[in-house]
């Protein structure tokens, strides 16, 4: 067998999370902020800020919602505009037989 590599020019939108997070300070008060990541982005919005105010400021950035995170308080965001990249695999040639 013979491994092929392939090299293929692909084009994506990146996708983020925006996730509540509860935490709680050294009083024991409860404090909720949002944190937003992406793949090369981790950014955290203060307790004061509002979903509204993270979602605005986002949309300005580029990002827009796509759906509701199942099983906790978040959401998926998606970028805008296309990326352009590489993807590298390999593939097994079948044919090729190899004699031992």
């Amino acid at each position: 067998m013979e491994m092929k590599k392939n090299v293929d020019e692909i084009r994506y939108k990146q996708h983020a999370t925006l996730v509540q997070i509860i935490s709680y300070d050294k009083d024991m008060n409860l404090k909720k902020c949002w944190e937003f990541e992406c793949s090369d982005l981790v950014r955290t919005y203060g307790e004061d800020t509002t979903l509204i105010e993270v979602l605005n400021e986002l949309s300005s950035e580029g990002w827009e919602l796509v759906c509701p995170l199942v099983g906790e308080e978040g959401f998926i965001l998606r970028a805008i505009e296309y990326e352009d990249d590489t993807i590298t695999y390999y593939e097994i040639d079948d044919e090729q037989e190899v004699e031992v």
